[in-house]
């Protein structure tokens, strides 16, 4: 009887080599075709490749043949395990496929790096040197680690897809997020754009304001970029917005001074009513003080004036803005000064302009000058000596020696400034 059992033990040990030698047959020849097929398209691609290439005028890389090879490897690799699985009766098609699509997630950066350098920047530029836009590198190398975190994430959900995993939600949130940090980049290299555009074309410097603007745009995105990437994965992200409106109008209210006085800065910038060195008039000049002065200084809260008296003034934007600005140098430093003279009814009217004339044209730093009556007083005729100066800086000055230079010609020629008398009358 034990003799019987291990007689057909043995026939059917037998008929279970006779089965699997066709299948180790197949297996086998397909795992030495895998790797001869292999090392032949490896030797292909990096021997014809770039000679393929050159032909319909594309350069590829090094880099890019090595890895467009590499990819035909994993992919015959992939293939020769599917083919044995599948003589081994496992279902292990969807786990090498998924593994399959993220090894070749790095070959398949490398190539669309390489199409997007020869062909999708040149693309870009043609198009916005067309529009008259000047973009920087930095733009496109930011996009394209946009395209790159795409491909990582086109490619996770595609392997979870093949697992039976719908990671549409995770992926998609995770993009969000990942997308925040070039994109911030972007609008920072634009924001420089317009910096350089509105302030330094401007002849303006708010080394303050700009920087400040570029952590808010910044942080900005990424804030709303955590806030869509948590709404992607399930969660209502309704009370958490609420609450930051409630914070951002608590902020807002208890600093409304200074956001005030800096959207007052932005348009002092933007509207341009004075740059850095202009000469202006102050209404809150010190009492007995001058009350003109340089601006020295465009902060993000207050500008700085720095008087002819040497005294600086820090006064804030909000306060300048709202009111009228009176700028004695902007687009020239040419101004005129106004110099009222009365002469007496018995004086010789046209001798009196011609000593005022004179005695402009010789005072340095006047261009021209003309006389006009402006009115017939009760003891004079009033004058008034118009003279255009070359730097509206020198008014103070131009204007003193012009008056002395008056009073010693008309001494000199005998032109009566009037002046009021009293007779006082003494009752005996």
């Amino acid at each position: 009887m034990l003799e019987g059992i291990i007689s057909k033990l043995e026939e059917k040990f037998m008929e279970s080599i006779i089965q699997l030698i066709p299948k180790l047959s197949i297996i086998l020849a397909t795992i030495i075709a895998g790797i001869i097929a292999a090392k032949l398209a490896k030797k292909i691609v990096l021997k014809y490749g770039q000679r393929a290439a050159k032909k319909v005028g594309i350069e590829l890389d090094e880099k890019v043949v090595e890895y467009s090879a590499k990819s035909i490897r994993y992919i015959i690799y992939a293939s020769v395990l599917i083919v044995i699985s599948m003589q081994l009766g496992l279902e292990a098609k969807p786990v090498i496929i998924a593994v399959l699509i993220l090894l070749l997630i790095k070959p398949a950066v490398e190539i669309a790096k390489m199409v997007y350098q020869k062909l999708g920047i040149k693309l870009l530029k043609e198009v916005t040197r067309e529009a008259g836009i000047a973009l920087e590198d930095r733009i496109y190398e930011q996009s394209f680690t946009m395209v790159k975190i795409l491909i990582y994430g086109i490619a996770i959900i595609l392997a979870g897809k093949q697992l039976g995993l719908d990671m549409v939600p995770l992926v998609s949130a995770g993009l969000i997020v990942f997308f925040a940090r070039p994109l911030s980049e972007i609008v920072v290299v634009f924001l420089r754009k317009i910096e350089e555009e509105i302030v330094k074309g401007r002849g303006v410097e708010v080394k303050a304001f700009f920087p400040i603007l570029y952590k808010v745009a910044q942080y900005s995105i990424y804030v709303f970029a955590v806030i869509l990437a948590v709404g992607r994965l399930g969660f209502d992200v309704m009370p958490f917005v609420a609450g930051l409106g409630v914070v951002g109008l608590a902020l807002g209210l208890a600093a409304k001074d200074t956001i005030s006085n800096v959207i007052a800065g932005v348009f002092i910038v933007i509207d341009k009513p004075f740059v850095i060195g202009d000469r202006i008039e102050l209404w809150s000049a010190p009492k007995g003080g001058a009350t003109w002065g340089d601006v020295i200084d465009i902060g993000l809260r207050s500008t700085k004036i720095k008087t002819t008296d040497n005294v600086i003034l820090i006064i804030p934007n909000s306060a300048i803005y709202a009111r009228d600005v009176i700028n004695y140098t902007t687009g020239t430093p040419e101004i005129r000064i106004s110099i009222p003279v009365g002469i007496s009814y018995e004086s010789d009217l046209n001798k009196a302009e011609e000593i005022l004339n004179k005695v402009a044209k010789n005072t340095k730093g006047v261009k021209d000058s003309n006389v006009a009556v402006k009115d017939f007083g009760q003891s004079s005729i009033d004058l008034e000596l118009r003279a255009l100066i070359e730097d509206a800086r020198n008014k103070g000055k131009i204007s003193s020696e012009i008056r002395k230079a008056i009073k010693r010609e008309f001494d000199r020629e005998g032109i009566e400034i009037p002046y009021p008398r009293r007779v006082v009358i003494e009752k005996k």
